[in-house]
């Protein structure tokens, strides 16, 4: 199954909630969007999505353990 593009095929809008958004790179605004839209990328503690950055272990932790609940959900909805 495709994940991302049948359920939240991008957002409607040109922004996020994230305080850096004009620092996403254009080549990942339509993921990070995306991500976003289901929860599944929620940002720093400051707000921001820290795009350009590399992952520290934790947020990719956290990534995965929101991208499962998320994964959960649509199983039991199915």
């Amino acid at each position: 199954r495709v994940l991302f593009r049948s359920d939240a095929s991008y957002v409607d809008g040109t922004s996020t909630k994230f305080r850096d958004d004009s620092k996403i790179p254009l080549w990942a605004k339509d993921d990070v969007y995306t991500l976003a839209k289901l929860g599944i990328l929620k940002g720093d503690k400051s707000n921001n999505s820290n795009a350009s950055s590399n992952l520290t272990r934790a947020a990719s932790a956290q990534i995965l353990d929101n991208l499962l609940k998320y994964l959960q959900k649509d199983v039991q909805k199915n």
